[in-house]
């Protein structure tokens, strides 16, 4: 079994080791009903993930897709997740200390009840 890269939230730790993913919350949005309170939200996630080669990073992101995008409906901490889809995807490098880290964008719609 292949080791799976850390999991970190909002920042990475300077110096933190390749590969490694962040997760980030980028805004929630209210289902607005016109009547009374709204019984779903809306959510935004950014999963960062960077890695020493374009090769890693992809592999990565496509290993994040197919675990998030369209995942079944669960229950988190009380939270029910109904549903998350994926939305977009970028790539990038970024040089750190003399070396080239490749990174891996992607968006998810969350919506929980």
């Amino acid at each position: 079994m292949k080791p799976l890269p850390v999991c970190i939230y909002d920042v990475a730790p300077q110096r933190a080791t390749l590969p490694y993913t962040i997760l980030r919350e980028v805004s929630v949005e209210a289902n607005d009903t016109k009547d009374g309170r709204s019984d779903f939200d809306f959510g935004y996630v950014e999963v960062q993930h960077y890695a020493a080669t374009r090769i890693k990073v992809a592999e990565m992101a496509r290993d994040a897709r197919l675990a998030l995008d369209r995942a079944a409906e669960a229950v988190y901490n009380t939270i029910t997740v109904v549903s998350i889809s994926f939305e977009t995807q970028n790539s990038d490098a970024e040089e750190i200390e003399n070396n080239i880290q490749h990174v891996k964008e992607q968006t998810y719609k969350v919506i929980t009840r």
